[in-house]
């Protein structure tokens, strides 16, 4: 006992220090990892907005170049082809064509058609080249504009000079993008972030230096902190700084410098999170440190009584059997005679280990097929992810749907339908090789996710989708029913570095699906980020 004691207290001693010194040291590790963290994201929402802003100038100034808008011989035509544009686009809240004085001629949804707008910046900023106004408050288009919140309604001006066909200046096409899509894109930038970070996203005006985005009690107030003008100077900035509310926070800068050819608008995006919360897995480490150390204390102390580890010996192997198989290994529980209590808790584990492999095969498979259904298709990506990183591969998602297939059940029945798909998976598995996997997602959709080499991947999965086409065109015996029916696929990559994850790609081969099947049946396109 007196042994342990002295032991314990050493352990102590020496846990104590450890956490003292791995806690400071981490603790700055750990500031320094976040700091470039809200850097790389605010760099990346302030490269987003302006994306966003290139694609709408360069809408708009393709919009001023067509015919309908030029020469204006049909208002209605023109009106119609600018609800298009916001249709597929509804970041648009407004656009309008003036005649040559100002005077609005043709809207979408014949909004302020007939008003007079040569007085505002839209108009006059953009009689010889485009103009991109900074984020601003329009309180007559407001009232004409659904708002269902209520709150106060601010846009980005973008127009462009319309020149008629033999060059002369005939008007303005002006529109108004509602500002409420920054906080889409804020809330794609963020998604990926884990949930209990805490980060708030702001963007500040390059005019007044008012807060354009950020949460709803500082929208229109003055941005003051020196970690401003410093990442004015230097592009970028990160450090901790104390805000009005008097807490500290983390905080990273990035400034907009636009894209490509478009300037931008000099926004400043701003990135934090509380001191507190960064440092939340620097405390809980310690406490974990702490936890172990009593543990230890505990253990050594318990020393003395040495002739546990008899009883304990068969417990332990089990233990660590378990934790190799939490960690993805494959064993057996071990089986142990001599201790009756020890003997059925063995016997027990390993029946439980059986049941949970049989319904594990199960819960991942899909019953009428037999290809793997979605929580197989999840499991495979969280293995195939991290190989394919490790031997330089792409995934290529393959959505497939069947064409034709909804008349087979109305024709024949679900009978027939049902073996149509077991058909249909049959002829999957013949394509998949070793790696692979075949997926049956629901009704007649499937999918396929192929390793392939990075450079390669589009010409081999297209090659591939082929195959399956013409596989899944020929004739299918199905409970004595001959039956016909095709697919259309659509095709998007995963590259272990890229910006995207499974759910991102999952959805854009799902896009690249239905491009395909708008084009024709029996089609194959492919989605690339």
């Amino acid at each position: 006992m007196r042994f342990a004691l002295v032991f314990a207290g050493v352990v102590i001693v020496l846990i104590s220090l450890s956490n003292f010194v791995i806690g400071q040291r981490a603790g700055a590790v750990l500031q320094s990892s976040i700091g470039r963290s809200l850097v790389e994201t605010a760099a990346h929402m302030a490269d987003t907005l302006d994306r966003h802003m290139h694609a709408r100038r360069n809408e708009i100034t393709l919009l001023a170049g067509l015919d309908p808008l030029r020469a204006l011989p049909d208002t209605a035509a023109a009106r119609l082809l600018l609800m298009r544009l916001q249709d597929n686009v509804p970041a648009f809240s407004w656009i309008g064509r003036t005649d040559a004085g100002g005077t609005v001629i043709a809207a979408t949804g014949g909004l302020l058609e007939g008003a007079d707008i040569g007085h505002r910046p839209v108009y006059l900023e953009a009689l010889e080249t485009t103009f991109i106004g900074d984020v601003h408050e329009a309180v007559l288009l407001a009232s004409l504009l659904p708002n269902p919140t209520g709150e106060p309604m601010k846009f980005v001006d973008v127009s462009v000079p319309v020149r008629d066909t033999e060059g002369n200046f005939a008007g303005v096409l002006a529109a108004h993008l509602s500002w409420d899509w920054s906080r889409a894109v804020a809330e794609t930038v963020l998604s990926p972030l884990d949930g209990n970070s805490a980060i708030d996203v702001f963007v500040i005006s390059a005019i007044d230096d008012s807060v354009l985005l950020g949460p709803d009690s500082d929208i229109g107030q003055r941005f003051e902190l020196a970690g401003l003008g410093r990442a004015r100077s230097a592009g970028t900035w990160r450090g901790v700084e104390t805000w009005p509310d008097d807490q500290d926070y983390l905080t990273g800068y990035a400034v907009a410098d636009g894209y490509q050819s478009y300037a931008g608008l000099g926004w400043t995006v701003v990135a934090r999170q509380p001191l507190a919360v960064a440092h939340a897995p620097v405390t809980a480490m310690q406490w974990t440190l702490a936890l172990w150390g009593a543990l230890l204390v505990t253990l050594f102390a318990a020393l003395g009584w040495w002739i546990a580890g008899w009883v304990t010996r068969p417990l332990s192997e089990i233990a660590v059997t378990a934790d190799r198989l939490r960690s993805g290994e494959m064993r057996e529980i071990p089986q142990h005679r001599g201790i009756t209590e020890i003997e059925t808790l063995s016997a027990a584990l390993r029946e439980l280990l059986h049941s949970l492999t049989r319904m594990e095969a199960l819960a991942h498979r899909d019953r009428l097929t037999g290809l793997a259904n979605r929580i197989g298709l999840d499991a495979y990506l969280d293995r195939a992810g991290p190989n394919a990183a490790r031997t330089d591969q792409v995934l290529a998602f393959l959505c497939l749907d069947l064409d034709g297939f909804k008349p087979v059940n109305d024709r024949f029945g679900h009978g027939v339908g049902d073996a149509v798909l077991q058909a249909v998976a049959q002829r999957l598995r013949q394509v998949v090789r070793g790696g692979d996997q075949a997926v049956r997602l629901g009704g007649d959709e499937f999918a396929l996710i192929l390793a392939l080499p990075n450079a390669d991947w589009r010409q081999m999965s297209e090659t591939i989708a082929g195959r399956i086409v013409d596989s899944i065109a020929q004739p299918i015996d199905a409970d004595g029913a001959t039956v016909r029916i095709g697919c259309s696929i659509g095709i998007a990559c995963w590259t272990p570095n890229g910006d995207a994850d499974f759910s991102a790609t999952m959805r854009m081969a799902d896009e690249a699906l239905y491009t395909a099947k708008r084009a024709g049946k029996g089609r194959v396109a492919v989605r690339e980020a």
